[in-house]
Formats: structure tokens, C-alpha cells, sequence
């Protein structure tokens, strides 16, 4: 192993702290742990983009152009509500820059976001 490492050992945590995460990006999903077959995006009822230099808002997902910066998403709230209730809050954890960990309302507590909207905005910027 590099470095020494032992796994499980003393040295277990050996990367803690050396990369600051002092940026923006300390605010955005690492990841997300979801159910099966539950694609974050899908949970969206529509998204704002900037086209050119105009601002389209209200766009369904198939009205989306390759080259759409999108710059918002309007949840479907009753959809979110209905996929926690048969799952669970459990089942929903989103990763920050640190690794944590974090359940929905408690990412919104901490971060200030929706992680739900925030993580469907990075994946679909990302496909584009």
C-alpha cells in the first residue's frame, strides 16, 4: 500500500484534511446514494436555461438543447414526497466535498440548497 498505509490501522484516515475544500464547490453533491431506478433529474417538473443570451424558462426535459446552459430546475415536489415516503429519508444521502453523508432536510439545513435540484442541475450540465 502507499505510503504506509495500514487498513483499519491508526492510519486509517491518513487523506483527512489534506486537501482543503475552501471553494464553491464545498457546496455542491460529491454523489448521491438513491433507490434503484430513481434518476434525480427525472424529479424535476421543468428547468430554466440560458439560450444565447436570452433566459428560457418553464422547458420540459425534452425541450433542452445541447448547447442550454441551464441555470435552474423546478422540483416536482409531489413526486419527491411520494418516492420518500416509499423509501424512506434513508434512502436518499447525499455526499458533500468532506464526505459526509447527509439526509435531504439536513442537506437543506446545512448547505442552504436543494440537494435534489442542485444534483439534477450538475448531472444534466455534465451530459451536455
Amino acid at each position: 500500500m502507499p505510503f504506509g498505509v495500514n487498513p483499519g490501522g491508526e492510519n486509517k484516515d491518513w487523506l483527512e484534511g489534506c486537501v482543503p475544500w475552501d471553494g464553491k464547490e464545498k457546496y455542491l453533491p460529491a454523489g448521491a446514494l438513491l433507490p434503484p431506478k430513481v434518476r434525480v433529474e427525472r424529479l424535476m417538473k421543468s428547468w430554466d436555461v440560458l439560450r444565447g443570451d436570452e433566459i428560457k424558462k418553464g422547458l420540459k426535459l425534452a425541450a433542452i438543447r445541447p448547447d442550454d446552459i441551464i441555470i435552474g430546475a423546478t422540483p416536482n415536489n409531489a413526486a419527491i414526497r411520494a418516492i420518500l415516503a416509499t423509501w424512506g429519508e434513508n434512502q436518499f444521502l447525499f455526499t458533500d466535498a468532506y464526505g459526509r453523508q447527509l439526509k435531504p432536510k439536513a442537506w437543506a439545513r446545512k448547505y442552504k440548497t436543494n440537494p435534489f435540484v442542485v444534483l439534477a442541475i450538475m448531472r444534466m450540465s455534465r451530459k451536455r
